[in-house]
């Protein structure tokens, strides 16, 4: 099964700088009200404008929400 994130073309290393046009970047925003801003109903769209390296110009891509596999989560441990 293919990630959503795949699917629109959303490359390992992009960083998410504005959602529905509102800067999320460089702002005392949590992860939490990124990923509230992220989520909804399925098959709804969201905007997000992705930060890429080596390029001057944001991407923007469509993305269609879905249900996301387990297998599409990545744990990381943060220093104690």
């Amino acid at each position: 099964m293919e990630a959503v994130h795949q699917k629109v073309g959303i490359m390992a290393g992009d960083k998410i700088v504005k959602i529905e046009g509102d800067n999320v970047a460089g702002i005392k925003i949590t992860n939490d009200d990124v990923v509230k801003k992220l989520r909804g109903p399925k098959d709804t769209k969201v905007k997000v404008s992705m930060a890429r390296q080596g390029e001057k110009e944001l991407p923007d891509f469509v993305i269609i929400r879905d249900k996301i596999p387990l297998t599409a989560l990545r744990q990381r441990r943060l220093p104690l």
